[in-house]
């Protein structure tokens, strides 16, 4: 169980062909979340990348044609360490990297 709050903004986000301004994605923060196997500290938050209708996906489906990239950094790397997630044309895969698709 989680409380906490809901709210409705405009995200931006960044492509090679500038920024994409998406009005009125639903997101939450929880703040009080129980019985999570995790403890608070070992995570910053939650992200929906699956299909259902308030998933981060969904409401950019019309933006991304269903199409995202995330590439996963070990757990134990610097902090400096980025772990792209990139949306539509952007999610484009490295020939040299490992990958596994996910279908949905």
């Amino acid at each position: 169980m989680s409380e906490g709050v809901v709210a409705k903004e405009t995200f931006t986000f960044q492509t090679e062909l500038g920024l994409v301004r998406v009005p009125n994605i639903v997101f939450g923060c929880g703040n009080d979340v129980q019985g999570f196997k995790y403890d608070k500290a070992n995570i910053s938050g939650i992200l929906g990348l699956d299909m259902g209708h308030d998933s981060l996906i969904m409401q950019l489906f019309n933006h991304i044609q269903c199409r995202f990239s995330h590439c996963l950094v070990y757990s134990k790397a610097e902090m400096t360490a980025n772990s792209p997630l990139r949306f539509g044309e952007d999610a484009v895969l490295p020939r040299d990297g490992t990958f596994r698709q996910l279908g949905l």
